[in-house]
């Protein structure tokens, strides 16, 4: 501690140096506090209110905390950890991570600004993810192969795929930066040795159950984001100075397969804005375009049409394309702003006291299909 006071008074831009691990020492401030810490806890402590103090810690997206197993001075310090493991997890490059092309920020960056002016819809300020927060790697290590994006709540980071189509890179990051800036809450479990640990509760719809074995409404919540995705990227200014170009190109082709493609897509209920491009290449040597959670999204529009079916009063005089759309939104807005109740309630009245929450609990698409169908 006595190198780094010596060195913040030498250097009154220290502050901003050590902003993000950057630093004139051999080792940066996190990685100081951290050995302090060992020694003189307190002490540790107090550097720690300093740094988040003068912003040097990141404000989570989301930081509603729900459980009362931390209490006191735990209860005090849980915004504070969960602020410094968060600034940790920013620190440089990670195995597999590489440098961000100056593309790459241009499309964080417009993202960023997209899902803001969409959260302004719903009463919501607007909340900046810095590039840091955006890792681009060269694999994601999940179960799922088909993974391109991950975004981790309480860590507050996202991972993109590196080997993707430009458009396709663009989309996931759409895709994470909705997750990131949706409802966000934590959660204290005990581990099976009796600690307590923090996790991930909700991320918009998604609630993760109190042991964090199950997690509810995940396949709608999908659904929403990336319906919500697809629909920005189909938004992207034709005179954008940088991604101009490939949002018309996507455009263009997005209206073809349409066109030559209307009843397969009408039987299949599967939209045009869906296709994103890929690098990949067909047999007949054609570029292969793909869609993402489809059968979550074809169920989001088949719950619609029940809701809409049993509702003709509250539906009344609206396309099914309006209704739909309403219901959307509704969904939409639960999603950054954490209130399912109106949906809910909307689902109960529509087939019976305690129904939503019977289908929240169920686990595929398929099982949610057969539950709609019984109804």
């Amino acid at each position: 501690d006595e190198e780094l006071a010596q060195f913040l008074r030498e250097h009154p831009e220290g502050m901003e140096l050590t902003r993000q691990g950057t630093t004139i020492l051999p080792r940066t401030m996190f990685e100081l506090v951290d050995d302090l810490g060992q020694v003189n806890p307190l002490e540790a402590r107090a550097i720690v209110r300093q740094m988040d103090e003068s912003g040097m810690l990141i404000e989570p997206s989301g930081d509603r905390f729900i459980g009362n197993l931390l209490v006191g001075e735990q209860a005090e310090l849980r915004p504070l950890k969960r602020a410094w493991v968060a600034s940790t997890e920013r620190l440089g490059l990670v195995e597999g991570e590489k440098e961000k092309s100056g593309f790459e920020r241009v499309m964080i960056e417009h993202a960023n600004v997209a899902v803001d002016q969409l959260r302004e819809r719903f009463g919501l300020p607007p909340f900046r993810v810095p590039p840091e927060a955006v890792r681009i790697v060269d694999k994601i290590p999940r179960e799922k192969p088909d993974v391109l994006g991950t975004f981790a709540q309480y860590a507050q980071q996202a991972e993109i795929l590196d080997d993707l189509h430009p458009m396709q890179r663009l989309e996931v990051t759409i895709h994470e930066m909705t997750h990131f800036k949706s409802y966000g809450a934590v959660m204290a479990q005990r581990d099976s040795e009796g600690r307590v640990r923090e996790m991930t509760y909700r991320t918009g719809m998604n609630i993760y159950s109190r042991d964090g074995k199950k997690r509810y409404l995940t396949g709608l919540n999908e659904a929403v984001t990336e319906e919500t995705a697809n629909r920005l990227l189909m938004e992207v200014p034709d005179d954008h100075p940088v991604l101009g170009a490939l949002a018309r190109e996507h455009r263009r082709i997005i209206k073809k397969i349409g066109e030559q493609n209307a009843a397969h897509l009408a039987s299949t209920q599967v939209q045009p804005h869906w296709f994103i491009p890929t690098n990949d290449i067909d047999d007949e040597g054609k570029q292969r375009y793909i869609y993402s959670y489809t059968k979550e999204r074809v169920h989001m529009q088949q719950l619609f049409d029940r809701l809409v079916e049993h509702n003709p009063e509250r539906f009344e005089g609206k396309t099914n394309e309006e209704a739909r759309e309403e219901l959307f939104t509704m969904l939409q807005k639960a999603m950054f702003t954490g209130n399912i109740l109106p949906f809910g309630r909307l689902f109960n009245d529509t087939f019976g006291h305690g129904k939503f929450r019977e289908y929240g609990h169920l686990q595929t698409v398929e099982e949610q299909q057969a539950f709609i169908a019984a109804l």
